[in-house]
């Protein structure tokens, strides 16, 4: 489910196209671009190889304005060159911008996407698009526009009927779709709570809240699932409670790990008695030492 929406910017060129087209004016002045980051992960992979495949079949070299920048650049642009690809570079560049809103295809054979934004606003401004089938995409596939391809051969196929045809403009609805508006009712309809449960699953809940109440109240039971032995009342104070060896007895317990623990336990705690007694002596013998020094002042 697609809920994301575009700039009214992007529905706005739409319209202006619709009407061009409608009037019988040249809409589109140019061809195919790509736009995003420059990444080899951002779809600049499949981009090289489905050109380079598409003009092995087919003989033709598309010309493809590109439009980003990124840590890739020199990579990409030295793999363009290596495969002679006739791929022009021009930088970052916004997807409203003018300068841009007159190409006539959109590729986009990036299978990274979560939420092809790209997409969208390609579609809202009435471009055709050619895109991988992929989860990111299933939305726009109901676009006329849209050109959905899953091999390299169908690749080519949307790329000369996009070279070759005039998009469809959009009508209202299909524009819609791509609103704010839209996307937050699908939201809405997505993120909906369920409806109350039906009487019989009302009293089936019932049913197995009872008998769990009632099983996890008797002691050989609670044991034998993993419950400490002598734990199913909480103690007045928490910090009361001190584990030993006969909680140790369920199904999921490792006894003899647990014994180990405890025989620790035990350890640390005859250590730390002895040391507390042996402080108190230290400190009592103190105590008596300075009343005998008091006593031979005074005297």
């Amino acid at each position: 489910m697609f809920v994301h929406g575009v700039s009214p910017t992007f529905l706005q060129v739409g319209e202006a196209k619709a009407a061009a087209a409608a009037a019988g004016k040249k809409v589109w002045q140019k061809g195919a671009y790509f736009l995003g980051k420059v990444l080899w992960a951002k779809g600049y992979t499949e981009l090289l190889e489905r050109l380079n495949e598409h003009a092995s079949v087919t003989g033709h070299k598309v010309e493809v304005d590109v439009y980003g920048a990124g840590p890739d650049l020199q990579a990409v642009q030295e793999a363009a060159a290596e495969r002679n690809l006739p791929l022009h570079f021009n930088g970052p560049r916004d997807h409203a911008d003018r300068s841009i809103q007159d190409y006539k295809v959109f590729i986009n054979p990036s299978l990274s996407d979560v939420v092809a934004t790209t997409t969208a606003e390609a579609l809202a401004m009435g471009k055709f698009v050619v895109c991988a089938e992929h989860p990111s995409n299933k939305f726009f596939s109901q676009f006329p526009n849209c050109l959905v391809y899953r091999t390299p051969e169908e690749f080519s196929n949307c790329l000369q009927h996009a070279m070759t045809h005039e998009p469809q403009p959009l009508s209202q609805q299909q524009l819609k779709k791509l609103t704010w508006e839209d996307a937050t009712e699908r939201f809405l309809q997505v993120a909906e709570l369920q409806q109350q449960p039906t009487l019989q699953e009302q009293l089936l809940d019932s049913f197995l809240a009872i008998t769990h109440h009632t099983l996890t109240a008797v002691e050989p039971l609670r044991v034998l699932a993993g419950a400490g032995s002598g734990t199913r009342d909480s103690p007045a104070n928490v910090t009361d409670y001190v584990p030993n060896e006969s909680d140790v007895g369920g199904w999921f317990d490792d006894a003899s790990r647990a014994k180990r623990i405890y025989a620790s336990k035990k350890a640390k705690a005859v250590t730390a008695a002895v040391k507390q007694q042996q402080q108190h002596h230290h400190h009592h013998q103190q105590q008596q030492q300075q009343q005998q020094q008091v006593l031979l002042l005074q005297n």
